[in-house]
C-alpha cells in the first residue's frame, strides 16, 4: 500500500495489469464487498485507520487475482484463503 495515494489509486495500482474496463469492474467489486470505502475513494491511505487499510489491502490484493472474479456466494472463501493462504493444507 502506497500512503501518498488514495484508495482508488492503490486499488488501480492492484490492478495494473488490467484493461481499464476490468479494472473499473474489479474496483466496483471491491466497493460492494468494502462499501466503507466507496464513502473513502479520495482519501490518502496515510489518512486511513488500520482496519480502512486492510480493507483496501484486501481490495488491492484481490484487483490481480482471478479470485476477484468469483461468483456471488464464494467472496467469503477468496478472502479466507488471501488471509490464510495454508488454510487446509497438511504441515
Amino acid at each position: 500500500m502506497f500512503d501518498t495515494l488514495t484508495v482508488t489509486e492503490n486499488l488501480e495500482m492492484g490492478g495494473y495489469l488490467l484493461t481499464k474496463p476490468q479494472l473499473a469492474v474489479r474496483i466496483d467489486k471491491v466497493m460492494s464487498t468494502f462499501p466503507a470505502l466507496a464513502n473513502m475513494r479520495s482519501r490518502t491511505a496515510s489518512k486511513l485507520s488500520g482496519g480502512e487499510r486492510k480493507m483496501v489491502f484486501l481490495g488491492q490484493s484481490g484487483t490481480d487475482s482471478p479470485a476477484a472474479q468469483s461468483p456471488p456466494g464464494q467472496a467469503a472463501r477468496d478472502v479466507n484463503t488471501s488471509t490464510h493462504p495454508t488454510l487446509g493444507r497438511e504441515p
